[in-house]
């Protein structure tokens, strides 16, 4: 629980979009209403995430 607080507003400071943080939230509103074994999926999840944004940025960085 005390994980899930704190990876969600270290993402928004990294500058995630919304979607992304929403998304956190969701898995972590999951989580707590599950079990804790659903963290590894939330992590994979987040995972996936912050590589799309990091291919996105770097896209976006060639482009210019």
């Amino acid at each position: 629980m005390l994980l899930i607080t704190t990876v969600i507003p270290l993402v928004g400071n990294v500058g995630g979009s919304t979607w992304e943080i929403a998304m956190l939230e969701l898995i972590a509103a999951f989580c707590v209403a599950r079990n804790a074994t659903m963290l590894g999926t939330a992590m994979l999840i987040f995972r996936i995430c912050r590589t799309i944004k990091e291919v996105r940025d770097i896209n976006f960085t060639q482009h210019r």
